[in-house]
């Protein structure tokens, strides 16, 4: 009888990761017929995911000798992990991935937040549960146990086999992996957690971590990029205008639904406006990487999918229109309605070169509308600055009036009501979504109507910095017909669920050239121009790659004849290669490109 026991408990020790891979695989998928056939079409992913799956839970070996709680925790540590990377993909659009792991520090800032959203009764009855299920484990239930040799043994043996399947890029476990078809799909990580599972697909991505340094970096080669740029000498204005970026909070033309939307006219000012469309690396969610494009020129498409740049690599003064214009005597400041540690702005707008930093902190007298500040109160904030400072100022300001999710009846009886025979959950995401979109452009009008009787010379640019989430699984897209299904995207449809209207104004008489499709990262080049301000040679390199290629993300390229690829041309791979050298320089190397311009 006790080795039936002794045996039994081990027998489920090793059968569990198999049990939970399913769960996992059932719950991604929507149920077990999905799972087994993605089981039974991809056995090396299974039996890879066990191995890591089994690894992870014999490491628990370090926490108690009882192989039954070891179990049970394994359990609890892969349900809390399903959890997360639903809930993440619900807000941001991406799952879970390695590099989520340097915002613990940004967790922890919000828990107090969390915790008003708590259930604490449900969560005081699962701490229960656990607790009594643990008492039954230690006093109730008979099982094998590890002594402390053993237990060192397999934790150690657990951490170098997933320490070593973490680098297969630097052992023989790559080549086995690309002998059985298993890939990471850089370029979209719902699609590589779809191919690849879960745990596995967490795994591959664990390289991407660490950027690896390009084979020819050198201050050579930096130095012939540099010198091959032709600088433009431009004339001096006596007056350099204000330059005043708003990047509204998920801002679209939902127009763009259908033709019964699009005769509302929801955003006027916009529409007279426009000029073009800005291209965003996001959907959904990630604004600091359109911030961090935007501001430094520098492309996520040259980072791994997923990764936030301003939590993870700007560690250092970095280049940007901030430190640009502030050189040129302009006072820069950065404008956003949340708090400063969030995606840990404070420390990554100083090392950009802003003079200023305004956040929720410091506007303690601000209105809200809705869950978040008022975009009321950044007209506000941006028609202060202006008048306050003598020297010309570079503002970048950041909304969030318009923030998602859009579920909520946040705005009350002032909620617009969106035509349309749509379900009841989209059509209250469209109603929310929209009466948050018609403030935003209402407030461009009433800025650009102050600036139009202003004697301050302007530059206003707008734009939002990515579509909205409406709703999960892109939900209210495919209920009005914007979105044929959620997978088989045309390049068309790639590229449309990335643009947003871009506005670029003044009111001192430049002419406002259309600017067609752009990416986020090559804005800043045209900013300079309006402003006739000379360009850094990192500009005017971005400013040449744009002129060939205007859209570069990561699943969809636009050539300068309008062209849609999903791969860049053969004659561009001289231009991407040396636009990743200055990347890998600015952000992770010696600097090379700053010690040379200064030459």
């Amino acid at each position: 009888m006790k080795n039936y026991k002794k045996y039994g408990s081990w027998i489920f020790y090793f059968i569990l990761p198999i049990i939970i891979l399913i769960g996992i695989e059932m719950f991604k998928r929507d149920g077990l017929h999905e799972a087994m056939q993605w089981i039974l079409e991809n056995p090396y992913h299974l039996l890879t995911s066990y191995i890591l799956i089994l690894c992870i839970q014999s490491c628990l070996f370090i926490f108690t000798k009882n192989a039954y709680i070891v179990c049970l925790n394994s359990m609890t540590i892969f349900i809390i992990w399903t959890t997360v990377d639903c809930e993440k993909l619900k807000i941001l659009n991406e799952p879970l991935l390695p590099w989520d792991l340097f915002f613990i520090k940004q967790l922890v800032s919000l828990l107090p937040v969390i915790y008003k959203e708590l259930n604490l009764l449900l969560v005081a009855g699962v701490l229960a549960i656990y607790s009594g299920l643990i008492f039954l484990l230690i006093k109730k239930v008979n099982c094998s146990y590890l002594l402390i040799k053993r237990r060192i043994a397999v934790v150690s043996l657990s951490i170098i086999t997933i320490i070593f399947m973490g680098y297969f890029k630097e052992n023989f476990i790559g080549e086995i992996f690309v002998t059985k078809n298993i890939t990471v799909v850089e370029w979209d990580q719902k699609i590589n957690q779809s191919s690849n599972g879960l745990v596995l697909g967490f795994l591959l991505n664990i390289p991407s971590v660490l950027i690896d340094k390009p084979q020819n970096y050198g201050t050579s080669s930096i130095a012939e990029i540099v010198h091959k740029e032709k600088k433009l000498q431009r004339s001096r204005v006596v007056e350099k205008p204000n330059i005043v970026v708003i990047m509204s909070e998920a801002f679209w033309d939902i127009g763009n639904i259908n033709e019964l939307l699009m005769k509302e006219n929801y955003i006027p000012n916009v529409q007279n406006l426009q000029v073009g469309t800005m291209v965003s690396p996001q959907f959904g969610g990630g604004t600091a990487n359109v911030e961090f494009e935007v501001l430094t020129g520098l492309s996520m498409n040259l980072l791994p999918a997923g990764s936030i740049a301003y939590q993870q690599y700007i560690k250092r003064p970095t280049p940007s229109l901030a430190q640009i214009l502030s050189e040129e005597g302009y006072h820069s400041i950065a404008i956003h309605t949340y708090f400063k540690w969030f995606w840990d702005r404070e420390k990554v707008y100083e090392h950009m070169g802003f003079d200023k930093f305004t956040s929720v902190t410091e506007m303690p007298d601000a209105l809200n509308k809705g869950i978040y500040i008022s975009d009321e109160e950044i007209t506000n904030e941006v028609i202060k600055e202006i008048e306050e400072n003598n020297e010309p100022v570079f503002i970048y300001a950041v909304t969030m009036q318009n923030h998602g999710s859009y579920y909520d009846d946040r705005y009350g009886e002032g909620t617009i009501q969106v035509p349309g025979n749509y379900s009841e959950e989209t059509q209250k995401i469209l109603n929310t979504y929209t009466t948050g979109l018609v403030d935003a452009d209402r407030e461009l009008g009433n800025l650009v109507d102050y600036l139009q009787n202003s004697n301050e010379p302007t530059i206003v640019v707008f734009f939002g910095d990515h579509l909205p989430l409406l709703g999960s699984e892109y939900k209210a897209y495919i209920d009005t017909g914007y979105l044929k299904d959620v997978k088989n995207w045309s390049l068309h449809d790639k590229l449309k669920m990335k643009e947003t209207p871009l506005v670029m104004w003044n009111n001192f008489g430049k002419e406002n050239k259309f600017l067609g499709s752009l990416s986020a990262s090559f804005l800043g080049t045209e900013i300079l121009e309006m402003a006739n301000i000379e360009k850094t040679p990192l500009f005017e390199f971005i400013d040449n790659f744009s002129d060939n290629l205007p859209v570069y993300t990561a699943t969809v390229k636009k050539t300068a004849d309008g062209e849609l690829v999903e791969d860049i041309h053969e004659n561009m791979k001289i231009l991407e290669e040396q636009y990743r050298l200055l990347q890998y320089d600015i952000l992770f190397g010696e600097n090379y490109l700053q010690s040379i311009t200064k030459q």
